[in-house]
């Protein structure tokens, strides 16, 4: 399971013409209410699962008594006027026009103030039941300011975040309330559900724009999926295995029953653990072999190697690492692989200018769009 920074905060979350204020959003919407952010490539079944969700929570077995599903795709065709018909490329288009228009993180706003607005709403009527109550607790001319804290067990699902800004604010604001599921179908099962909503539209076109496109406000959801807290793989169609897959979040999530870690749980808690050894700056990546009854045979991660074999590691103390010669602790800390790629990059555009194929104006948005390609700061 993807593990992600406690402390996150948002990046460049500015107002940036949306009319909405970011600190103000923040101060109002602090809350112990949950919130289930989802994140799924094209053709997931995302709207089945946030109803899953929905249905759960309100029953008996968890009981909650509020519950509301906030479809970002719908927030795009209010924003923008798009008829409920639009096809998927015209959603995607109008969503990266806002992104454009007033940053990437528009959409994780318009969540926001959707679930501010609520919140705001039912302080209110708390206020007034409150007041009915006990009139005694407010003055002559009613004293708005005596609001009750809401103990309401509310929780908002949105439905989907596609861009890693929006997660970052998200996060920024919710904290701990805030719960990323990372929703997976495998690539057929998400072909044939295409194949039967979709037409005249290219299919494998739209899955590969989805995953992430090159221009830093479309659609990143290849970026954003693996900084999900939980991952919740739908590989049957059937409403039963959709439920129950669900439940279990919810009961890990909830602490209702006590749920151990599944044969695979336990497989990538140990691959997860064993990127932990690497210090390499382009790729920490850890692998675990069991056997076919999740017995765990052997871990190994990413890393160079050392001189005169084996792998680097901390001994001792861990307080002397003169010998380490990784990118990490050499010349200021450079990813040499990330210096191969800038300059294989940059050798390309040169070239590309010399021959009169990009005029020279373009040579700065060129290499931002190769490094973002390649994961580069240019």
């Amino acid at each position: 399971m993807a593990a992600v920074e406690p402390g996150l905060r948002v990046v460049g979350a500015t107002n940036t013409g949306s009319g909405f204020d970011d600190v103000l959003a923040i101060e109002r919407t602090l809350t112990p209410q949950v919130v289930i952010a989802l994140c799924g490539p094209l053709g997931t079944p995302l709207h089945e699962v946030a109803q899953s969700f929905k249905d759960l929570l309100l029953s008996t077995d968890y009981g909650y008594e509020h519950v509301e599903i906030i479809r970002l795709s719908e927030e795009i065709r209010s924003r923008v006027g798009m008829a409920s018909n639009s096809s998927i490329k015209e959603l995607i288009e109008a969503g990266n026009d806002l992104r454009r228009e007033h940053g990437n993180e528009v959409l994780a706003k318009l969540a926001v103030r959707k679930i501010s607005v609520a919140r705001a709403a039912e302080q209110v009527k708390a206020a007034a039941a409150k007041k009915a109550q006990h009139p005694d607790l407010f003055n002559e001319e009613g004293d708005d300011d005596l609001v009750p804290n809401v103990t309401l067990k509310w929780c908002h699902i949105i439905d989907s975040v596609k861009h890693v800004d929006e997660l970052r604010l998200l996060r920024s604001i919710y904290g701990e309330m805030l719960y990323v599921v990372g929703v997976y179908s495998p690539i057929e099962m998400r072909i044939a559900r295409l194949e039967g909503v979709l037409k005249n539209e290219k299919i494998h076109e739209l899955i590969d724009r989805d995953s992430g496109e090159e221009m830093d406000h479309g659609q990143r959801v290849e970026d954003t999926f693996p900084q999900s807290d939980f991952f919740l793989r739908v590989e049957k169609t059937t409403d039963s295995h959709r439920l129950s897959r669900v439940k279990r979040f919810l009961d890990l999530m909830l602490g209702t029953v006590i749920a151990t870690p599944t044969v695979n749980e336990r497989a990538m808690y140990a691959a997860f653990s064993a990127a932990r050894n690497s210090a390499c700056l382009s790729r920490q990546v850890g692998a675990a072999i069991t056997s076919e009854d999740g017995e765990l045979i052997s871990t190994g991660w990413n890393d160079v190697p050392k001189a005169f074999g084996g792998l680097y590691q901390t001994e001792g103390d861990g307080l002397n690492s003169d010998e380490d010669r990784r990118c990490w602790n050499m010349g200021g800390g450079v990813c040499s692989n990330d210096q191969e790629k800038k300059a294989i990059s940059n050798y390309i555009v040169d070239k590309l200018i010399e021959s009169e194929i990009i005029p020279l104006e373009k040579k700065m948005r060129l290499c931002q769009l190769l490094g973002g390609k390649l994961n580069l700061k240019v």
